[in-house]
């Protein structure tokens, strides 16, 4: 049923099952933006343990001088030990970075407690990012994250 449900949704056809954008916070110094992806609809609420990463990925088209974040992870909750179960939602973000990144140098790993970790390379080093994301292209939370940016200090 999951891999119904993975192809189905990699061509936009499942019907029943909206998109939900996670929240995100992130953090900069003069070289690099940190962000933690946390699979939750807001950022006050605890994160979805039971969540499986589908696609995951950081572009750059040169011809269009922007660089994109794509992530889909399925809520696998109701899963059952041989693969049945239909999730409920899947969280999905497809959105360009506010400025561009160096893909060769950024990368991504899964966290704790239903979390992902996005490492980015900023393309141009001591400009500081006013948003991670172009203005007005995402509808979920996005936060700057106050502790890590303490730890990171920009400089």
């Amino acid at each position: 049923m999951f891999r119904y449900i993975a192809s189905a949704i990699a061509v936009g056809t499942v019907i029943g099952l909206n998109p939900v954008p996670p929240s995100l916070q992130y953090a900069q110094n003069s070289t690099h933006v940190i962000a933690e992806v946390k699979f939750s609809k807001k950022s006050s609420a605890p994160a979805r343990t039971a969540f499986k990463v589908k696609d995951v990925g950081i572009s750059c088209e040169a011809e269009e001088d922007s660089c994109k974040l794509d992530l889909t992870a399925f809520d696998t909750a109701n899963d059952t030990p041989n693969g049945g179960g239909i999730p409920k939602f899947f969280f999905k973000i497809s959105h360009e970075f506010a400025h561009e990144v160096v893909v060769e140098d950024s990368y991504y790993r899964e966290g704790s407690a239903g979390r992902y970790i996005i490492f980015l390379k900023k393309s141009k080093d001591g400009i500081r990012w006013d948003d991670f994301f172009k203005k007005g292209s995402y509808i979920g939370s996005v936060k700057l994250w106050i502790d890590m940016s303490r730890e990171m200090y920009f400089r």
